[in-house]
């Protein structure tokens, strides 16, 4: 993810969909890690992710760690702004947070972020 930067998902597949079109309940986006980290947002604390880089809209699942925090999303010095998403299916061996793992700050207006009892 990058500062200043808004990622959405939640659009139908077909045409040129515009902003109003999008639904982000009827029209799943997958990021879909394949055993590895969905996101890896690693950061010096000297020029951290702000809460400006924006996630909204999206199903984060199947991501996994044997090394750090957050199989779904690592965050390190970094704060982005989470929105509409479903965490689920995400995993980690080592430390805490299967769906997302936190050091030096952590997701910020996670309105409507739904977390899943699967990730552990």
């Amino acid at each position: 993810m990058k500062n200043d930067v808004a990622i959405y998902g939640g659009f139908n597949d077909t045409g040129n969909p515009l902003m109003e079109d999008r639904d982000w309940k009827t029209y799943s986006t997958i990021l879909k890690g394949n055993g590895a980290q969905v996101f890896y947002n690693s950061f010096p604390g000297s020029h951290p992710l702000l809460s400006t880089a924006i996630l909204d809209g999206f199903t984060i699942t199947q991501g996994n760690t044997t090394g750090d925090n957050g199989g779904g999303m690592y965050n390190s010095y970094a704060s982005p702004t989470l929105t509409n998403l479903l965490i689920t299916n995400n995993t980690t061996t080592y430390g805490d947070g299967g769906g997302i793992g936190a050091i030096g700050g952590g997701a910020s207006g996670s309105s409507g972020a739904r977390r899943s009892a699967a990730d552990q």
